[in-house]
């Protein structure tokens, strides 16, 4: 990794595009993003399966967007 790093830095300073500044995100929507980018697609139908609120998603109802939540089988 650490040998990446330096190759990286080498390819940035030649372009100078140095200094670069780092940064982490988790790459995860919020719970108002989700809901509002579900409304501009309007599917449907949705089927919520990564999350531990799946009943927040009712509300997409109200807009005429069928929620089927899963079950899980034995």
């Amino acid at each position: 990794m650490e040998f990446d790093e330096k190759r990286v830095n080498n390819w940035l300073s030649h372009f100078n595009l140095l200094p670069v500044h780092k940064m982490h995100v988790s790459g995860h929507a919020s719970g108002p993003e989700l809901l509002k980018m579900i409304r501009e697609i309007q599917p449907e139908i949705i089927y919520p399966v990564h999350t531990i609120f799946k009943e927040l998603f009712k509300v997409l109802e109200e807009d005429g967007i069928r929620v089927i939540y899963p079950k899980l089988s034995k």
